[in-house]
């Protein structure tokens, strides 16, 4: 494509969905594997990954509209740069990006800063279940409270969330269910009502 020259929710039609979280089973020296599937990929049923934010290069306005060029092109081929701009600051106002520009290098934002730059490119493709990894790891108090009031927006405005999260207190008060893996397998299900760190850890050691 040729550079010449919005954020999008969930379908407010949608019924609201519960949370599902998936926890992890802690093993001992062990870190999480790096994500491999692009970034607000978007599939015929509608779902949409979002990784955690990690080393992202370019520009918030180039990040936001990553996954929605086909929108923000003439024909298909030209890059609409007015476009792109609304996309972005969009983007910035709606989810409260702190940034001195949209021009600003992600890599230079604070870590709950570049996390919104992810989910704001991942609302562009308007999809309706979200698939987050590791949502608010690394990154401040402050900003893990943006992010939840982020997801618990989308739940109430329709989406499916399904959050994969090692941190116990983070699943404890996101998730509507959570499903606890160990050795590959879902070892158990704890609904809401049930909810209880030793519930969970048990299901994580023993299965």
């Amino acid at each position: 494509m040729t550079e010449t020259d919005d954020p999008a929710t969930c379908d407010e039609a949608a019924q609201p969905c519960e949370n599902v979280a998936l926890a992890p089973a802690p093993q001992a020296n062990s870190m999480p594997a790096e994500s491999t599937l692009p970034p607000g990929q978007e599939t015929p049923s509608r779902t949409t990954f979002v990784p955690r934010a990690a080393r992202l290069p370019f520009s918030l306005r180039t990040n936001v509209a990553m996954s929605t060029l086909t929108k923000v092109s003439w024909l298909r081929s030209i890059l609409a740069q007015g476009r792109i701009d609304r996309l972005a600051e969009h983007a910035v106002e709606d989810l409260r990006i702190r940034t001195p520009g949209i021009r600003q290098l992600v890599r230079s934002l604070s870590g709950g800063n570049q996390q919104k730059v992810v989910l704001s490119r991942a609302l562009t493709t308007k999809p309706r279940i979200f698939l987050l990894d590791e949502p608010t790891r690394g990154i401040d108090v402050g900003a893990k409270v943006e992010v939840y009031r982020l997801i618990n927006a989308l739940a109430e405005r329709g989406a499916a969330i399904l959050v994969v999260s090692s941190d116990m207190l983070e699943l404890l008060g996101l998730c509507d269910r959570v499903l606890v893996m160990r050795t590959g397998r879902i070892a158990g299900m704890v609904a809401k009502a049930d909810f209880s760190q030793e519930r969970i850890m048990s299901l994580a050691a023993l299965g």
